[in-house]
């Protein structure tokens, strides 16, 4: 590998960003373990046919390889098929609920896909985000299941559980289609229900839904406004943006393309302390895809750090598979105290029984549930240890974790 990893990061990212120029030398410089390397982020990503669609549209005298090429143009028309899928199952819970009379709002993808994008290939999601009222999502689950969804054979967590320490229900796909179906009672995580009040309320996604067509459906969609916070607390706050690039795209083209009531959404994003996320995303877009029409109190770029910046961007092409083992090496080091980082340690070894149970697809009252806590807690030392001893999990851990504590200052 004649490249090193971060350069092959920073080409991955470019090519991704229509405002990024491609020196034709970087692209010369990679070898074939370079392009194995590239290729397996992109992968990990769903980045393939978007690169596909980048080369077609800019990348003629870039000189990627053929091979290379022809992995991406295959990668297009899977998401191309998929997203037929996509929209089939869309439809079908569409027709479910409305005839059950459940309110229902499809989330972030979804809208995105069949609303701001040219064609729905260039979103590959991995599965399909309803949101319904936390009153109404068992009866949702249940009709669905008349209609022929299922739930993964094993998966069994009492729903008291899921309420408590979730935002969506277990998933479910109906045979055939294959698209996995999570049904949201909420959008943030319960650690963050203080902030959700008056910032990014269930209920009002729902009652300011907006319809778009699809199959001949008048799908209900979460409005433009709510969908630009929403994807900035998921990516910057459920993930501190190790959850791939694609957001900055989502970004651009939601506010190129819909009308944004920038008031309204920098006062949410104010009341759930999340204005330095809203700057630091923004930035990021428009720094890949060109100028966009924001209105914005204060400079995008004003407050925040450079090192921040680049460590973000490199944050959204970290290693996917060593994901986990990151996140246990974060956490510890977030913590800043034995006191905290023990109990972080202790709520994984203890963990209650529901969560237990569904990380071995076993009943939560069975016999074998003391075995899946040791197997558990092996498991979990073997991530994250495992993560210590490497060398690249270690600094994006520390990365993270910096990213983390700049996100949660509320001085922005």
């Amino acid at each position: 590998m004649k490249t090193s990893t971060v350069k092959v990061r920073e080409l991955l990212l470019d090519m991704l960003a229509p405002a990024r120029v491609i020196n034709r030398e970087d692209v010369a410089a990679l070898d074939d373990k370079d392009w194995g390397n590239f290729n397996r982020m992109a992968r990990q990503h769903r980045l393939a046919s978007a690169l596909h669609l980048e080369w077609q549209a800019r990348g003629a005298e870039w000189g990627v390889p053929a091979l290379v090429r022809t992995e991406w143009s295959e990668a297009y028309r899977t998401a191309a098929l998929r997203a037929l899928k996509l929209q089939a199952t869309l439809v079908m819970i569409h027709d479910v609920l409305s005839d059950a009379g459940i309110h229902y709002v499809a989330l972030k993808g979804a809208t995105l896909a069949w609303r701001v994008y040219s064609q729905a290939a260039a979103r590959p999601m991995r599965d399909l985000d309803i949101l319904v009222a936390k009153s109404d999502v068992q009866r949702a689950r249940d009709v669905m299941i008349g209609a022929g969804f299922v739930i993964p054979a094993g998966v069994n967590m009492p729903d008291d559980y899921q309420f408590a320490h979730a935002k969506h229900l277990m998933g479910m796909y109906r045979p055939g289609l294959n698209i996995n179906v999570e049904l949201h009672f909420d959008v943030v995580h319960a650690g963050m229900e203080t902030a959700v009040s008056g910032a990014l309320d269930p209920a009002v996604l729902l009652d300011h839904s907006v319809v778009q067509t699809i199959g001949g459906r008048p799908v209900a969609m979460s409005s433009p406004t709510q969908t630009l916070l929403h994807l900035i607390v998921h990516a910057a706050y459920d993930h501190f943006f190790d959850n791939g690039p694609l957001v900055l795209t989502d970004v651009a083209l939601l506010v190129r393309a819909e009308a944004i009531d920038w008031d309204d959404f920098w006062r949410r994003a104010a009341v759930g302390g999340w204005l330095r996320g809203a700057h630091l995303l923004l930035d990021l877009a428009q720094d890949a895809h060109g100028e966009l029409a924001i209105n914005c109190p204060i400079g995008l770029s004003d407050a925040i750090p450079e090192r921040i910046r680049q460590e973000t961007r490199l944050a959204m092409v970290n290693d996917f598979e060593s994901r986990d083992g990151v996140r246990h090496i974060r956490m510890a080091v977030h913590a800043r105290s034995m006191g905290a980082f023990l109990g972080y340690f202790m709520r994984g070894i203890f963990a209650p029984r529901a969560a237990v149970a569904a990380w071995g697809s076993a009943n939560a009252h069975g016999n074998w549930l003391p075995m899946l806590y040791v197997m558990r807690f092996i498991d979990k030392m073997k991530i994250g240890l495992g993560a210590i001893f490497i060398p690249t999990s270690r600094k994006a851990a520390h990365e993270l974790s910096g990213i983390a504590s700049w996100l949660n200052a509320r001085d922005a």
